[in-house]
């Protein structure tokens, strides 16, 4: 019989096989790597104006925000946290200016409104992500 695992998360049940036993473990520096990759590659096509039209709504920037300090995370500890935690290390870690966007990010997770004059910030926050993970390699 296979162990069963049980997970509670936002009011939602999964119930299973761990999920450790359906796939090989990923070791660190294969996780940073491809984290690296995926910040110099997509990430770094967003870093500069003019914004993608998607990026506008605040939920998005979130979308942004929230996973540059999960990549930044991961760059530094070598696995990964959820975005609430990811967002407070990068709170504590980054500081000004970006603990206050980080912040804020964390309230626009459900906010759809279009918001362009946080696009600026946005962008220079993921351009430091991507210039954290040139020279993290």
């Amino acid at each position: 019989m296979l162990d069963r695992w049980i997970a509670r998360e936002h009011g939602l049940v999964v119930a299973g096989p761990h999920p450790s036993t359906l796939i090989d473990p990923i070791g660190t520096k294969t996780l940073q790597a491809a984290v690296r990759k995926l910040l110099l590659s997509f990430w770094a096509g967003l870093s500069s104006w003019p914004a993608p039209a998607w990026l506008r709504p605040r939920s998005d920037q979130a979308f942004a925000v929230l996973s540059m300090c999960r990549a930044l995370y991961c760059l530094e500890h070598g696995k990964v946290v959820s975005k609430p935690a990811a967002a407070a290390w990068a709170i504590q870690r980054l500081g000004p200016p970006w603990a206050e966007l980080v912040d804020q990010a964390l309230g626009w997770r459900a906010d759809h409104r279009p918001d362009d004059e946080s696009l600026g910030a946005t962008l220079g926050l993921v351009a430091d992500a991507v210039a954290r993970a040139r020279t993290a390699g």
